[in-house]
Order: C-alpha cells, then sequence, then structure tokens
C-alpha cells in the first residue's frame, strides 16, 4: 500500500538516508521529500514510489496575475529580512516594494522574514490585479516551506497584507498550524470581489489573530468551517463584520471559550439568516458580544445551553435584528454583571421571548434586555 507522502512522511524517512548515498543514487540531498522516497523505495522494493506520483510540492513562490491584463505592485518596505522578485521564475532580484508593472505574471518570494507588515501597518500591498496563488508562508522564508515547514511568524506578521486590494478574487493558501498575536489581522479586509475565503487549519489561536480579517468583503458569501479548539482573546474579533453578501455562518466547534473571542465577528452582515451552532457551556467574558448586532436578515437565533453566565457575556448579542421573531430558551441560573444587556435590544420583529429563569440578580444584568421590541408584549418592564 502507498504511502502519504506529507510532512511526518518525510520527517520520518528522509534522515535514513546518507548524503553518500542520496549522491550515488543521483537525489538531491537538500530535496526532503526526494530523500525520504529514497528512503523508502530502498527498504520497499516491492512498493516504489515515484516522485512524479506523490504529493507535488507546491511552488516556492507566490504568484501574482490580472488574467493576462495589466496590473501593477508595490508595497512599502517593513519587512525583516529580503523579498525577491522575478518574472520568468529564474532570474529573481531584491525586491524593495517599488512600483511593478506586468500584462503576465510576477513572483515573489522571501528569505529571512518573520513579518511582512506589523501590528502598526494598516496597508499592505498596492496590488491591481485579481489573483495572488501560491502558499503566503514562501513570503516569509521560501527555503523553508520548501523543505516541507513552516517558517516562524512575528506579531503583526501578514497584518493588512491584501487590505483594499478591491480586484482581488483568488486569495494564496494559509497553512501556518501555529499563530502569532494578529498574524491574519485585517488581511482582506474590504476586498469586495473576494467570494472565497481561504481554508483556515489552525485548531490552536492566538489574541486577535484574525481580527476583522474579511472585515467589507462585500461579496463574500459563505465561509468554511472553523476548526479551532482552543481560542484566545478577541480571536474572531470583527472577522466577518460589514460582510453583507454573507448568507450562511461558519461551524464554530470550540466549546471552551476566550474573552470577547466573538465579539462583533458577524456584525452587519445582513445578509446572514443561518447562524452557527453555539454548543459552549462555560462562558467568559464578552465571548458573544454584540455578535450578531445589526443581522437584519437573521430569523432564528441559535441556542444558548450555559447555565453560568460571565461578564457581558450576551451584551447586545442579538441588538438590532430586526427579523428575529422568537428569543432562544435562557436556561442560566447563575448571573454576572451585565450579562444580557441590550441582548435583544430593538429586535422589532420578535414577538416571542421568555424571562430568563434566573432568580438571583447582578448588576445591570438584565438591564434594557429587550428594549426597542416593539412587537413584544408580555415581558415585565423590569426587562425593558
Amino acid at each position: 500500500m502507498h504511502p502519504t507522502v506529507d510532512d511526518k512522511f518525510i520527517t520520518m524517512y528522509a534522515p535514513l538516508v546518507s548524503d553518500t548515498i542520496c549522491a550515488t543514487m543521483g537525489v538531491d540531498p537538500n530535496d526532503r521529500e526526494a530523500r525520504a522516497l529514497l528512503a523508502w523505495n530502498l527498504a520497499n522494493p516491492d512498493d516504489k514510489v515515484e516522485k512524479s506520483n506523490s504529493n507535488k510540492k507546491p511552488n516556492s513562490f507566490l504568484t501574482f496575475s490580472n488574467g493576462g491584463k495589466e496590473f501593477k505592485l508595490s508595497i512599502d518596505e517593513c519587512w525583516d529580512g529580503t523579498l525577491q522578485y522575478s518574472t520568468n521564475k529564474r532570474n529573481w532580484r531584491i525586491w524593495h516594494g517599488e512600483s511593478l508593472t506586468s500584462s503576465s505574471e510576477i513572483y515573489l518570494r522571501g528569505v529571512g522574514n518573520t513579518v511582512l507588515t506589523g501590528i502598526s501597518r494598516l496597508r499592505g500591498f498596492n496590488f491591481t490585479g485579481s489573483s495572488c496563488t501560491g502558499n503566503i508562508e514562501t513570503l516569509l522564508d521560501y527555503k523553508t516551506v520548501k523543505n516541507g515547514e513552516h517558517p516562524k511568524m512575528a506579531a503583526g506578521c501578514y497584518s493588512y497584507l491584501f487590505c483594499a486590494c478591491v480586484n482581488l478574487t483568488e486569495t494564496p493558501a494559509l497553512s501556518a498550524t501555529e499563530l502569532v498575536t494578529r498574524c491574519y489581522e485585517g488581511m482582506f479586509c474590504n476586498c469586495s470581489l473576494l467570494t472565497k475565503m481561504p481554508e483556515l487549519p489552525a485548531t490552536e489561536l492566538a489574541q486577535e489573530c484574525y481580527m476583522s480579517m474579511f472585515t467589507g468583503c462585500t461579496s463574500l458569501v459563505e465561509a468554511f468551517t472553523l476548526p479551532a479548539t482552543q481560542l484566545a482573546e478577541g480571536c474572531y474579533y470583527n472577522m466577518f463584520a460589514y460582510c453583507t453578501s454573507l448568507v450562511r455562518a461558519p461551524e464554530l466547534p470550540a466549546t471552551k471559550l476566550a474573552d470577547s473571542c466573538y465579539y462583533h465577528m458577524f456584525r452587519d452582515c445582513t445578509s446572514l439568516i443561518q447562524a452557527p451552532e453555539l454548543t459552549a457551556t462555560e462562558l467568559t467574558k464578552s465571548c458573544y458580544g454584540r455578535m450578531f448586532i445589526d443581522c437584519t436578515a437573521l430569523v432564528e437565533a441559535p441556542k444558548l445551553p450555559a447555565t453560568k453566565l460571565a461578564r457581558a457575556c450576551y451584551e447586545s448579542m442579538f441588538e438590532g435584528c430586526t427579523s428575529l421573531i422568537e428569543a432562544p430558551i435562557l436556561p442560566a441560573v447563575i448571573m454576572a454583571e451585565e450579562c444580557y444587556q441590550s441582548m435583544f435590544y430593538d429586535c422589532t420583529s420578535l414577538v416571542k421571548a421568555q424571562e430568563p429563569w434566573a432568580t438571583e440578580r447582578a448588576h445591570n444584568c438584565f438591564e434594557m434586555m429587550y428594549r426597542g421590541c416593539t412587537s413584544l408584549a408580555g415581558v415585565s418592564s423590569d426587562y425593558m
């Protein structure tokens, strides 16, 4: 049975053959995939795997293009290593971010970088084309990627890198699994023609790592599952805010939350009709705060199973959801400061809601919970 030629396979088999054996067999000792396949084939002569039949590695550079039409590419230099560009994949020149023009393709790669933009940056590439493909990590260190490894990132690594690239429709792969603070912050914000987001494979997140990542992507229709199970403070803050074409939210499987983890996540997603399941029972400060604020097409709220609340955990969660008809059951018996504050504020279509089960209150826990719900009757004025 043929093996899967992945990072694990390469790490296991590449060290098993010496440089001398590689040279004897005509294999480049620096090509770790070829080296691993040589080790496998020597040990399994009846089940050989050829490199051409193995999982092909992606190119060790990014490709910028515009469907054969002229485009420009520039950026202010603020990386901490070197960037190189080419127009033919053979001749590479150091690039300081000066304006490049092409009607074909421009290739970029990096050496020794840990950051491309940084936390203080609010703009990255000035790119007028439509497509950027490849592995984004090749801008950090292409040799590391070529060897099947992940380059290290510093805080704000790709922050706002493609922000306001309004013609962008195709994005590079984001394959990193170990994230850092604000690494993808605002990366594709205001890319108004982007209809599909890249997959985000990380399962353990970092502080504000996806903050405002797709804010203002007004053509984004559907988001992939976000597989992370270990969240961090503000990790999804504002992630899809003002994505006015987003119809379906991504799955959110995490059951252990972090402070402000989903704060403003779907703000003003005015086409969102289906919310994700929210199964967490251990809540944190502001975890769902303003999560669906002004989602005017949302007709059904997700179940909220937690019985012990945290400060401001549901604050303004559904404020301005003017199509919401029925509030979810609220089984919590242990309140916290401001936990339900303004939760359904201005939900003008809400006709069915229950008063919370809790008998003991916390400071401002029910303040303005149903304020402005003009279609709602039978709820105590204490919650209005």
